[in-house]
């Protein structure tokens, strides 16, 4: 066998070496080569193929050979020629030279070429298999070429057989390919390598919602997150992964309060530019509008998010882009991709939280010995409703010697050594565990490719009796039906269900309600302990059902523990959304897009209350009515006592919205190129709200209830109060109707690849604007330049090899969907004295309302330094918003509030936004990498009507709704101080000439505004982090840093009187214990004394406590350093995985130690939950990442 493949070879050999040692004779001087072409097919019968285009660059032949072999004689005719041959068989090819100092050819068979063009169309890939949009497809030496669109595509008309064509693009080597004509037959697949200097911003698209562009081809500010940086974190929020790592984008949770940790937090992209407008920047979803719930979304079908900052990148939302555009696209599968599955799986532990963090709880002995001296002086047992301590009560027992000495004093040593805070954490609170799990397979042939994915999510929250599912499922097919048509069909369908059983809100309130410290939920004996949850109401409640028990009343205290099971809270959202959309391209340079998007929303709540529950307990109670002799059960208790089954009501969305767009792409004379867009847009929402109701005596098995009670009747309720049996606490059947209507068109033109203009132009319109046509719509647009100076010849920085300007100027808007043009009413219940329907005056009708409108200048730079080392970009922008909703006064008269809202205020924001990125070490193995971002933003009321009130305690908290002009939105006032008096401790206040004044409450009432100081703002005015990435031998490290300066907290307090002006739930707080107490101690509190009696009101202690806690003296900074989190990664090398069908394994870990590095403030506060009972926990994730 080996010697017949051998012999074989030889012969094959053999003849091939006959027919290029053939000799060739030859004489001639500026011969054309056709001639030459002509007598050496002749002679040796070999055929010269080659294109028309050839024979116009070849030079005249001089030569002179007499019987000398074939390749001697072609290689002295070739020698001075710029074309080259190739022989193959008996034919020899001719093409042109490639330059001597160009990139390689493509390993692209060049098989027969023929005088006839071809078009040439295909797509240009990146090396991990993504499409490079904006790539320069140009013929060789000529001036015919285009540009790649968004999905990498190009088409390229009337390419001869025979010529080159070059693939270029920013950040990566020039392909080269030679062209045959059977090139014209099939759609190509090209790739581009990542050039040896590229940086990984160099990679960056920009996707807009409507069109995919270069970074370095747009005009406008992005923010592009790809999908490792996604990756870092395990939320299952996308928007939390945005969080440090997203340059011009703030998050700040200041407005959190209580349990609400977890809270959604307030997100300004770069800054703030509107007043009563929404403030939340619009999400785009697969290039639609999208109004749904964030957390619908899996993070892990999440390819990329773009966010859209200046006007130029903006604007094509137009009047709804004005606080920003995160542009969230999902992945999707490649044309002739093999089969790829992806499954992704953690799990996340979180801590329990800190709850001693708070500042409002004192200890209990604290608290006993503040209850002991109310009891001593009468303050308890004053009427039958009012809420008497445990502590007060066991004094009460001792006075009435109901109790012995020694067990008084056993039980107030009890009290006395005991926390609530640790039953809170032991019975109501947990670590949180939370799993995801996602699936995605994608690939394609040819002519489809297609899309799957599955996740499913399961939170198990620290409150105990709290937990949530989410299951995800997509499906996308796009199929070229020609090579110009291309259809898209998706199906994406969320389901969540969440239940909220906890008890612990009931219990944890720190103010207003909740037991005193020193209680306890469970007793000696494994029983569950009653607090009191309702103001006035304990006491009666304890002691009225035995009391009368003629009434057959059942017990009618709250034990929270002994609620958990009793309750079940539930929650059940689907949402279906389904996507076609048609591609067609024509004309070589056009293409026609039209898409459309359909949106269901279902959300059901149903609160079950099991018959032992308080909640029916108590609905049972509250409606026995008075007791006659032979009365019915039904009269009685007009109220059942039994299950009760709540429905609030269900809610539905349905969203349609329908786009054509036109795209044009064309490159002229490889110097000029023009990208544009142009197209309408409509949609419609329509919200509807289904009526509720309330089953009584309800039975979860049989689904049945009692209904023949007696909603009509109002009845006597208890302890005091008269009213009808409630139905639903949702009785109207409600709709809302959006509609919108878009034109817009985007064009920008680039000259030499260093001279880009933009510029863009939108009108918008909506139902929901004025009642004439002419106001229901606006004209948005924007402008911009960039020019990379780094091209030019004059340009010789070698330590700066990239250096990029631009400029842009434009106007977006905002939106409040909650104003109307039109009065509008709200019907709610029949009165039950005159039986007539009821409606409120839900809006008094605006016809001159119209979209607010904000103008954004921007520069930026954007630059590669040092080798490519340090590359970044700097920013400065100008927002100037007008046409804002504001609050006017309205004269009483009208009958309709006494503020109403117009389009009249204006205002102004800027700022700066820095990046920076580093290659700090590159070695064979081992890299360090670092990412900083720096952000500042101010903001300032131009334009508002004065119409405040003299003095209002809003000027001195965290949300103002009075605003004034020359002022920031987020200032904060305090009203000075000046110490406390040495004499009795009281706060120091003065007349105007100087004397020490006792008279509180005229004081209070006399401060006007220009008494007030200027404190600050409530948002940071500074943000930055700090990423730093080291990778050795496939394990990764980064850890996000950041930082938030520049703004000011009101910190609460404790002031005079509160042991008496709120008896029956103290606000207490830790500065209680370092009031004043005797002369001196001013030199060393600012705690207010505390008044001698409980007639505080005659010592004007609520207004010293105002004089206190709104002064200078308790704002302090906000300014904090914390570690955000630390992610731990490592990749399996290639060898250790081969035996499997794996193409890659990860593993990773990750931190979110909530870590404070520094605070300005030292009161033990952490300015980024100032007002919440405990700081967000730490927490804790694993995971597996695997390919195949």
């Amino acid at each position: 066998m080996k010697l017949t493949i051998l012999l074989l070879t030889v012969g094959f050999l053999n003849v091939y070496a006959k027919g290029v040692s053939q000799t060739v004779s030859f004489t001639g001087e500026k011969v054309p080569l056709k001639s030459v072409f002509n007598s050496v097919k002749q002679q040796t019968g070999f055929v010269f193929l080659y294109s028309g285009a050839v024979l116009q660059v070849a030079k005249p032949v001089t030569v002179s050979a007499t019987a000398v072999p074939l390749e001697t004689f072609l290689n002295e005719v070739f020698k001075n020629q710029p074309l080259k041959y190739t022989i193959k068989g008996k034919s020899v090819f001719i093409a042109p030279k490639p330059a001597s100092d160009g990139p390689p050819v493509s390993n692209v068979p060049a098989n027969v070429v023929s005088d006839s063009s071809v078009t040439i169309r295909g797509r240009v890939l990146n090396e991990k298999g993504e499409p490079v949009p904006g790539a320069s497809v140009t013929v060789k030496g000529s001036t015919k070429g285009t540009r790649t669109d968004g999905n990498g595509d190009f088409a390229l008309r009337n390419v001869i057989s025979g010529e080159y064509v070059l693939i270029t693009s920013v950040g990566y080597e020039t392909n080269t390919i030679l062209i045959n004509r059977f090139m014209g037959t099939r759609s190509l697949e090209l790739s581009l390598k990542p050039a040896v200097t590229k940086l990984d911003e160099i990679e960056i698209t920009v996707n807009t919602g409507y069109q995919v562009l270069s970074k370095e081809r747009s005009t406008g500010s992005q923010a592009q997150i790809d999908n490792k940086l996604l990756n870092r974190s395990p939320s299952g929020n996308i928007l939390d992964r945005l969080e440090g790592v997203t340059n011009g984008m703030l998050f700040t949770r200041r407005k959190l309060t209580k349990e609400d940790v977890n809270g959604s937090a307030e997100i300004r992209v770069r800054g703030l530019a509107t007043i009563l407008g929404s403030s939340s920047p619009l999400i785009v979803l697969d290039n639609f509008p999208y109004e749904g719930d964030i957390n619908s979304i899996n993070p892990n079908d999440i390819e990329s998010v773009t966010v859209l900052k200046d006007a130029a990148a903006a604007s094509i939302w137009g009047a709804r882009a004005g606080n920003g555009v995160i542009v969230v696209n999902t992945k999707a599968g490649r044309y002739n991709q093999v089969t790829r599955i992806s499954i992704n799986s953690n799990v996340v532990v979180g801590d329990k939280p800190d709850l001693y963090y708070s500042q409002n709880y004192l200890p209990s002995a604290t608290v006993m010995d503040i209850q002991k001296e109310n009891f001593n002086n009468g303050a308890y047992f004053l009427a039958d409703f009012q809420r008497i301590p445990l502590y007060a009560e066991l004094l009460q027992k001792l006075k009435d010697k109901l109790i012995t000495q020694q067990e008084f004093d056993e039980q107030e040593a009890r009290f006395r050594e005991h926390d609530i805070r640790d039953d809170w954490s032991k019975y109501l609170y947990r670590k949180s565990i939370t799993q995801q799990h996602a699936l995605n397979v994608r690939g394609g042939g040819n002519n489809y490719r297609y899309m799957f994915s599955a996740g499913f999510d399961k939170d198990r929250q620290m409150y105990v009796g709290n937990e949530g599912t989410r299951m995800n499922l997509s499906l996308q097919n796009t199929f070229k039906v020609r090579p110009n048509l291309e259809l898209t069909g998706t199906v994406w369908y969320t389901k969540r269900k969440s239940q909220t059983n906890a008890v612990l809100s009931s219990v944890t309130n720190t103010k207003g309600s909740g037991p005193d410290i020193y209680e306890s939920l469970m007793d000696e004996n494994g029983y569950a302990n009653p607090v009191n949850i309702q103001i006035n109401r304990y006491k009666y409640q304890e002691t009225f059902p035995t009391a009368n028990p003629n009434l057959g009343m059942v017990d009618w205290l709250y034990r929270p523990l002994d609620e958990i099971g009793l309750n079940d809270n539930r929650s059940n959202t689907s949402d279906f959304r389904l996507n076609g959309g048609l591609k067609y391209k024509f004309l070589t340079h056009f293409s026609f897009d039209l898409s459309y998007q359909y949106i269901l929303s279902i959300n059901e709540r149903t609160s079950y209350h099991d018959v032992k529950s308080y909640f029916a307990r108590d609905f049972y109670n509250q409606y026995t009515q008075t007791y006659v002799p032979n009365i019915t059960d039904n009269k009685l208790h007009p109220v059942p006592l039994g299950n009760i089954m709540e429905y609030p009501g269900a809610g539905q969305t349905n969203t349609q919205s329908s786009r054509a767009l036109l795209n044009y792409n064309q490159v002229f004379n490889t110097e000029h190129s023009i990208s544009a867009i142009g197209g309408a847009e409509i949609r419609q929402s329509i919200a509807t709200t289904m009526p509720g109701a309330t089953l009584f005596n309800y039975n979860p098995d049989l689904l049945t209830s009692k209904t023949t009670l007696n909603f009509d009747s109002s009845f006597a309720t208890r302890p005091s109060g008269r009213t009808t049996i409630p139905t639903s606490a949702n009785k109207v059947l409600g709709r809302t109707t959006n509609r919108y209507l878009s034109y817009f068109g985007n064009a920008s033109y680039t000259y030499k690849d260093r001279y880009i203009v933009s510029g863009s132009g939108r009108w918008d319109g909506s139902n929901l604007l004025g009642v004439r046509a002419n106001m229901r719509g606006t004209l948005l647009w924007s402008t911009g330049l960039s020019w990379d100076i780094s091209k030019e010849s004059f340009f010789k920085v070698k330590q700066l090899p990239y250096l990029r300007l631009r400029a842009t100027y434009g106007s977006a808007g905002n939106i409040d969907p909650t104003q109307t043009h039109d009065p509008t009413l709200l019907f709610t219940t029949i009165n039950t004295v005159t039986s007539y329907q009821q409606a409120n005056l839900n809006s008094a009708g605006n016809p001159s309302l119209r979209w607010e409108q904000i103008n954004t200048l921007n520069f930026g730079t954007d630059f590669r330094a040092f080798k490519n080392r340090i590359s970044g970009s700097v920013e400065y922008y100008v927002k100037n918003a007008k046409y804002l909703l504001s609050d006017n006064a309205v004269d009483p008269t009208t009958g309709v509030p006494s503020t109403f809202r117009l389009n009249f205020s204006a205002m102004r924001a800027w700022g700066y936004d820095v990046q920076i990125n580093t290659k700090n070490l590159e070695l064979k193995k081992f890299s360090w990498t670092s990412t900083f971002i720096f952000n500042a933003s101010r903001n300032k009321i131009t334009k508002m009507r004065d119409n405040i009130p003299t003095l209002d305690n809003q000027y001195f908290t965290l949300e103002s709704k009075y605003l004034e002009q020359g002022q920031s939105v987020d200032r904060i006032y305090s009203l000075p101080w000046h110490g406390l008096d040495p004499q009795d401790g009281s706060p120091l206040i003065y007349d105007k000439d100087g004397g020490v004044r006792k008279d509180f409450l005229a004081y209070w009432n006399g401060i006007k505004k220009s008494d007030f100081i200027y404190a600050g703002v409530t948002v940071p005015l500074y943000s930055t982090s700090l990423m730093n990435t080291f990778e050795w031998n496939g394990i990764a490290v980064s850890a996000l840093v950041v930082g938030r300066f520049g703004s000011v907290i009101r910190r609460t307090s404790t002031g005079p009187g509160v042991e008496f002006t709120s008896l029956n739930f103290p606000t207490y707080n830790m500065d209680l214990l370092k009031r004043w107490k005797e002369p001196g101690d001013e030199k060393f509190t600012d705690v207010p004394a505390k008044v001698t009696s409980a007639n505080s009101l005659s010592q004007g202690a609520s207004n010293q406590a105002q004089l206190y806690q709104y002064s200078e003296k308790l704002i302090i900074p906000g300014d904090v350093i914390r570690l955000q989190d630390v992610n731990l990664s490592y990749t399996l090398p290639h060898n250790l995985i081969k035996r499997w069908p794996i193409q890659s394994l990860r593993v990773y870990g990750y931190v979110h130690p909530n870590t404070i590095i520094w605070k300005a403030n030292k009161d033990g506060i952490d300015p980024d939950y100032p007002y919440t009972n405990y700081p967000d926990p730490k927490s804790y994730s694993a995971g597996l990442q695997v390919e195949f």
